[in-house]
């Protein structure tokens, strides 16, 4: 028994060796990244630690993403969510750049993962989640119009169209969710018309985000004056997109409800 712990004890020891002998070359990769990122004052689209990470993984890190991605997917089925959370944060570390791992993961945890729980307060603890983790994306791709309509979406479709969720926001960040959906959304309108494209579904979303604040302001604080400046603006805004979509349903119809809106107003 005595000479089995001995051995067991010399076999760890080995294997505790090996590992740090293994581990010299990487560390001394990162430390050359980080020693040329400061020397050359660099700030690539991969953030410092991304940087290092993936360079210290080199080939394997495909492996290593692969393998994260199947034990998180694990983890929702086990509902160990709170562990998730480190699984996702460490292959958007791997890959910062591919836009897909942010907006699924985000999609997750303010979708799927916040259905998951009962009380209003705990859905929208991780409704919050995902809102960050999709913002913390736009840090390493702030031209990514995917990224920008998905930020935008959860604003729009999972806090504004909640009224407690809507009321915890501007409670706790003075935020007003429509608003800041016009803000993603509009950013992305914006990057399609730098690369020359006028994408009407975002143009669309502009102004609906615009006028669904209005219907909030009107229903919430009874300020027609005030919900009538962001009508005005989706109306202008609507019939640009008209005259250059004159055949597209969705500025038609959103161009429809607004007059109707302000028709009730005898505006």
């Amino acid at each position: 028994m005595a000479n089995g712990v001995v051995k067991a004890k010399s076999f760890a020891a080995g294997v505790a060796v090996v590992c740090l002998v293994l581990l010299v070359p990487v560390q001394m990769k990162i430390d050359s990244l980080r020693s040329q990122l400061t020397q050359e004052n660099i700030m690539p689209t991969q953030l410092p630690l991304s940087a290092a990470a993936s360079a210290a993984l080199g080939g394997f890190r495909g492996l290593a993403v692969d393998i994260l991605w199947i034990q998180s997917d694990n983890m929702i089925n086990e509902k160990q969510f709170y562990q998730l959370m480190t699984y996702y944060k460490i292959i958007a570390m791997l890959q910062p750049n591919f836009t897909s791992v942010w907006t699924y993961n985000a999609w997750n945890l303010s979708y799927n993962i916040a259905a998951e729980w009962g009380q209003p307060d705990e859905k929208w603890l991780w409704i919050k989640k995902g809102i960050e983790f999709a913002s913390e994306g736009l840090i390493y791709n702030p031209d990514s119009e995917d990224l920008n309509i998905w930020v935008g979406w959860l604003y729009f479709n999972k806090v504004g169209k909640d009224p407690y969720f809507a009321a915890k926001l501007e409670e706790e960040t003075g935020v007003e969710p429509f608003l800041e959906s016009y803000r993603y959304f509009n950013k992305a309108y914006e990057v399609g018309l730098a690369r020359g494209v006028t994408d009407v579904r975002y143009g669309n979303l502009c102004m609906l985000a615009l006028v669904e604040h209005a219907d909030a302001v009107l229903k919430r604080r009874g300020n027609v004056a005030e919900a009538m400046e962001f009508y005005d603006r989706a109306e202008t805004g609507s019939e640009l997109l008209a005259i250059q979509f004159p055949d597209d349903a969705g500025v038609l119809t959103l161009l429809s409800r607004i007059k109707q809106t302000k028709a009730r107003f005898g505006r």
